[in-house]
């Protein structure tokens, strides 16, 4: 009898040592992924700032749209018009390259080109009509106000 309550105590023992380093290594895997975000988010530039603050990279959804934006932007004839027209040699390859478009020295025409145009690539690759408005309003307001 003293012999199987001594086992028992064993087992439980175990099975929480168990249980507590599952929920200590799901939770670090949490933390660390916040963290990743967090600091991505601190180092990359304004537009990708604007993805990463209106969707969550959890949501597959989401995380498909912006690959999707991300890989229509090197093909875009509008975007390289554009870029072009303002002596822009290099390629619009990600979304670094379009907040120097963005930034650079556009005239108005060309600043509402490039907003509408970023404004059928968010339509076409797939993000809710939410999160469409929120991601134009942030991007929007990346660029500086400017007039001819």
């Amino acid at each position: 009898m003293y012999f199987e309550k001594d086992n028992n105590k064993k087992n439980h023992k175990i099975t929480f040592s168990i249980t507590l380093a599952i929920m200590l290594l799901a939770s670090s895997v949490a933390i660390l992924s916040f963290v990743k975000e967090k600091s991505f988010a601190q180092t990359s530039d304004p537009v990708t700032n604007c993805f990463l603050a209106n969707g969550s990279f959890q949501d597959a959804a989401y995380q498909q749209s912006v690959d999707v934006f991300d890989k229509a932007l090197p093909n875009d004839q509008t975007l390289k018009n554009i870029a072009a027209s303002v002596g822009d040699p290099n390629p619009i390859r990600n979304t670094n390259d379009l907040y120097v478009l963005l930034t650079g020295n556009l005239s108005s025409d060309n600043l509402n080109q490039v907003e509408n145009e970023i404004s059928s690539l968010l339509a076409a690759a797939g993000f809710t009509a939410g999160q469409q408005e929120n991601l134009n309003d942030c991007i929007d307001n990346v660029a500086p106000n400017q007039s001819d």
